[in-house]
Order: structure tokens, then C-alpha cells, then sequence
């Protein structure tokens, strides 16, 4: 089998762009306009943390003493893993988008490979290697038409809604005030953040084709940027373990929902689509799933997002002042040679159902083949149970007594330190008898999960779809349950 590790998904209809641009200025309890999240982040502390993983800590040279200088520099090291996830996402916007020039898009692997090709084989060291920095000069033609176009676009401040979100990413970009509305600076800063971003992608096509290439990769996410990647195909996986759940206890309702770093369908590495304004559909996809499977009304449910990224965040809290239209697009494109799953599709027929009014829309066909498409109104009550707060799960907990915590394509970021901590702030955070689900697959986990009180047991694989000719395209999901 074939996984697929974040397909790209697109979302919704959303606010006018002034209002996102009055919202990208704001800091997120501004923008809440309503009661405070019920599950505020604090501070973990040593203290907190279970004899198990505390051990675990100190064999890796991190004790009591040390705790909080080590706490420290993570946060300082995950600032900078948020802003270049941003710019990672900025740099795919400035290779793909049709909205700011005509030129032809440009997929970012083959301007990897094309970058790695101009370069001799010292020069392809070095710039592997991150040695020193590579001349601008060696950018091709093209890419620097487009990155000249996008700094154009910036310095106007054009009312598009991802170029209002990357305009409030270059507001704080490392070049001085006098130069921050100047093309000139926008563009070498693009120069700059394009270079890191094709490094990136050719270390990872490298480490695919290593001898050990599932631990080459994991290695390489584990100190990348933060992507605030989403996509639909997370919320299949869901249900699948929200319907997991239930099977093994039908009698338990899941009313308090966390939903950690839900994402912004922003710009992906691939198939970036611009017919909706961006959106963070993961929430709503987890209400409808646990609203359908549990019984249970909509005043009955919490779902409280914590993301690591105050944009997403401050994207999040404006539903509960702005009514939602969802657009659901299929990150799976049906072709010749692929076909959904009988699954998959009856997922995305029922999806939206639970939460909102459902419209069938006819299929998106686009440069990447046909992909199903969804649009549902959202009800208000349903927006009113989203809350939102920026939140950094290696070094904080948010409150206690969740039921479910769902936690797709973020465990994969961290490594085996920063994940234990992570999972006995996550167990903290669980009602006795709630349920962690999560698609990392890594080995350690298990292992890490059991010292903090979160046996497994329970993995479902999701076939999405079938591919002729290959292997099929498929997730796991797994669920840990708290005694």
C-alpha cells in the first residue's frame, strides 16, 4: 500500500477580504467576541509530568533543574518553525497561484529539482548541507518572474484573501521598516525563503530514496516547518475512529471535543486550489462525525481548537461572529487510473449533514483531475460550540476532562522527546475513559503512550481510494483510551 500522509484539500466561503484583513491585525482575543475557550493553555511544569516520562527526560539530559531552560528554547525553537511553515506555504502561493500573475504555475518539486540541477556538485553540497547561502542569482528565470510578480502584489496590498494573509507574514519578515513596502525587499526576502523551502523538498526526495526511507523522512518533519496543511481526507479518518468509538461504547457521548492544530487550507505543496478563500474545515468535519455517530444536540458538543499558529487561530474565532459556508473539495481527483473507495464516497455524500444545510455541487474538474465537492451552511448553534487559542502542545496543557482528542498530522512534527511530553500533556487533558486518535504511525509512540497511562490496541486502516496499476491510497488511524 501507498500512504497518503495530507492530500490537499480546499474549504469554504468565508468573510470579505477587509474583514480578514482587520482580523490578521488583531491578536485572537480580540477576535473571540465571546466567553473565553474552556480549556485556556497553561505552562507545563516538572512537577506536573508523570514519573515515567520525567525518567524518560533525564536520560535524554533534561532534568528538574534543567526543565525550564529546556521549556524555553522549545518555544523559541517552535516560533521559528511556525514563521517558516508560513513562509514554506508563501513560497508554494508564489509557484502555484493564478490570482496575482499569468504567468504558468510552477509545481514546487520539479523547481526543487530544477534548482538542484543548475548547481554543480560542490555547490549542491553546500546548499544540501545548508552550508552557506545560496546566490539568488542561481534561481531560475521563471521562478524570479513570479516571486517579482508576488512582491508587486505584496507591496499594493492586493484585497485577495491569501495575499492579505501573506502580507501580515512579511509585515514581521527580517527586513527593515524603511524597506518593508519597498518590491525590492519583498522580493529578495522571497529570493531568500524560495531557497530554503526547494532545500527542504530536495533533502526529502533524497530521503525517500534512501535504503531507510520512512525513519529519513520522519527525521527531516521532525525539524521542518510547521505546515498548517488541512485537507478532508483528515476528517474521513476521524470518522472512521469516532464510529470506532462508539462501536466499543455505545453508551458514552462525546461532548467535549479537542481539535489540536486544525490547519488552514492555505497553499499546499500541491494541487493548490483558489476558487474559495482559505478556510480551517477540520472542526466542522469532527462535529459532524461525532454529532452523527453520538446522539447527541449540538448545545451538548464543545469542540476547542488549539493550533501553535496565531493566524490560524485568529482565523478560527471569527466563526462565532460570521456565519459559514462550507465548501468541501475531495483531495482524492477520480481519473482513469484512480477511484474512490465506496467509503471514501459515502463518506463525502453524508459529510456536512449533522451540522448544517447540504448542497450538492457539481464536480470541480481542475489541472489535477475531478474532485467531489460539498458546500453546507453551517448552523449558528454549531458555529457558537467552536472555540479557538493559540496552543503549543510540547509545552502547555489546556484544561482537563476531554473526551475525545483528535490530533491528525501534528504528532509527526515532533520528535521522540518533544512527543512524550506531548502525550502526557494530551493524557492530563483526557476524561477517564476519552480517547486520543491520531495517524502517526511511528513505533515510539506506543511505547510513550503506555508510560504516560494511554494503552492501544485500536488502529483502522481508511482506504480512500484504489489506484490501477499501483497500490492503494490509504491512512491509518489510531485510538488510545484513558483508563
Amino acid at each position: 500500500m501507498t500512504t497518503l500522509a495530507a492530500h490537499p484539500v480546499r474549504s469554504i466561503s468565508r468573510p470579505a477580504a477587509a474583514a480578514l484583513a482587520i482580523a490578521l491585525a488583531l491578536p485572537p482575543a480580540t477576535l473571540r467576541g465571546a466567553e473565553p475557550p474552556s480549556a485556556l493553555p497553561t505552562r507545563v511544569t516538572w512537577a506536573a509530568l508523570p514519573p515515567s516520562i520525567q525518567t524518560e527526560l533525564q536520560r535524554t539530559g533534561v532534568d528538574a533543574r534543567r526543565f525550564d531552560a529546556w521549556i524555553d528554547a522549545a518555544r523559541g525553537r517552535t516560533a521559528e518553525r511556525v514563521r517558516e511553515g508560513d513562509e514554506d506555504h508563501l513560497v508554494f502561493y508564489a509557484l502555484q497561484s493564478t490570482r496575482f500573475t499569468a504567468l504558468p504555475p510552477i509545481e514546487p518539486a520539479a523547481s526543487a529539482n530544477a534548482l538542484a540541477a543548475r548547481l554543480d556538485p560542490d555547490q549542491r553540497r553546500r546548499f544540501l548541507d545548508a552550508a552557506e547561502a545560496l546566490s539568488p542569482t542561481l534561481v531560475a528565470p521563471d521562478v524570479r518572474a513570479r516571486l517579482a510578480a508576488l512582491a508587486r502584489a505584496l507591496a499594493r496590498r492586493d484585497t485577495d484573501p491569501r495575499l492579505l494573509y501573506f502580507h501580515a507574514l512579511i509585515r514581521t519578515a527580517p527586513v527593515s521598516s524603511a524597506q518593508a513596502a519597498s518590491g525590492d525587499a519583498i522580493e529578495a526576502y522571497l529570493a531568500r525563503v524560495y531557497i530554503r523551502a526547494m532545500r527542504f523538498l530536495c533533502r526529502q526526495a533524497l530521503a525517500a530514496r534512501s535504503s531507510d526511507a520512512a525513519n529519513a523522512v520522519a527525521a527531516l518533519f521532525q525539524t521542518r516547518g510547521l505546515s498548517t496543511d488541512t485537507a478532508v481526507e483528515a476528517g474521513f479518518l476521524v470518522q472512521v475512529g469516532v464510529a470506532t468509538l462508539h462501536a466499543l461504547d455505545p453508551a458514552r457521548r462525546l461532548r467535549r471535543v479537542i481539535v489540536l492544530g486544525p490547519g488552514l487550507d492555505l497553499a499546499p505543496r500541491t494541487g493548490l486550489l483558489e476558487d474559495e478563500p482559505p478556510q480551517s474545515y477540520q472542526p466542522y468535519a469532527v462535529a459532524d462525525a461525532v454529532l452523527s455517530a453520538n446522539a447527541i444536540d449540538a448545545p451538548d458538543l464543545t469542540v476547542t481548537c488549539l493550533d501553535i499558529n496565531p493566524r490560524v487561530v485568529a482565523h478560527l474565532a471569527r466563526a462565532r461572529t460570521t456565519p459559514t459556508t462550507l465548501t468541501f473539495v475531495s483531495g482524492v481527483a477520480e481519473s482513469a487510473q484512480v477511484t474512490l473507495s465506496d467509503d471514501y464516497r459515502a463518506y463525502l455524500a453524508r459529510l456536512g449533514g449533522a451540522i448544517g444545510t447540504v448542497s450538492a455541487l457539481s464536480p470541480s474538474v481542475d489541472r489535477y483531475g475531478t474532485r467531489t465537492r460539498t458546500r453546507v451552511q453551517v448552523r449558528d448553534e454549531v458555529d457558537q460550540r467552536i472555540e479557538a487559542s493559540q496552543f503549543d502542545v510540547v509545552t502547555e496543557r489546556a484544561g482537563q476532562g476531554a473526551d475525545l482528542i483528535v490530533a491528525t498530522n501534528v504528532l509527526a512534527y515532533l520528535d521522540d522527546r518533544e512527543l512524550a511530553l506531548a502525550l502526557a500533556n494530551l493524557a492530563a487533558m483526557l476524561a477517564p475513559g476519552g480517547a486520543l486518535v491520531h495517524n502517526e504511525a511511528r513505533q515510539s509512540l506506543n511505547r510513550l503512550a503506555a508510560l504516560v497511562g494511554l494503552p492501544g490496541g485500536h488502529a483502522r486502516t481508511a482506504t480512500l481510494a484504489t489506484v490501477r496499476g499501483g497500490a492503494p491510497l490509504f491512512d491509518r488511524v489510531f485510538i488510545h483510551r484513558r483508563p
